[in-house]
């Protein structure tokens, strides 16, 4: 649902963030100590970290 104002979890949920979360996944797999995400407020943050972490553990 794209209009909800909870956080999404899904990368289906997401709308036109691939590029994000292709360079937070090249990010953790280089091993960096810190990533940050960074954004003006309601952009999607916290949906772009939560979907990402969803994907990582595969649930």
């Amino acid at each position: 649902m794209l209009f909800d104002i909870r956080p999404k979890s899904s990368r289906s949920d997401l709308f036109d963030r691939e590029d994000e979360l292709r360079e937070f996944d090249r990010a953790v797999d280089h091993g960096r100590p810190l990533t940050l995400v960074l954004g003006i407020r309601r952009i999607g943050k916290t949906s772009l970290v939560k979907a990402f972490l969803r994907e990582r553990k595969g649930l």
